[in-house]
């Protein structure tokens, strides 16, 4: 994924200092573009985490719900605790 390059990639003193911080996960649909431009602004103060020797991991995921989309519902009302049923292929 050459939009990656510029960022230099995170030490493993980085990795471990940023190991115990809770996560929070956002989505947003963009175009390759609008994507390329955002990543062009972020190389300066970002690094990247390497998956082994590759710079962008990828992999397919399904998710299961139930017909009334309750595990997603679920997770868009922030209820605690919840589950996700998901199947991830590298």
């Amino acid at each position: 994924m050459d939009v990656l390059t510029p960022f230099g990639d995170a030490s493993p003193d980085l990795i471990a200092a940023r190991a115990l911080q809770q996560r929070i996960d956002r989505k947003y649909l963009l175009s390759q573009r609008q994507l390329e431009t955002v990543l062009a602004g972020l190389a300066a103060d970002y690094r990247v985490a390497r998956a082994g020797a590759v710079l962008a991991a990828r992999y397919e995921t399904i998710y299961f719900d139930t017909i009334d989309r309750r595990l997603f519902d679920d997770h868009r009302r922030g209820r605690l605790p919840r589950y996700k049923v998901r199947l991830r292929d590298h």
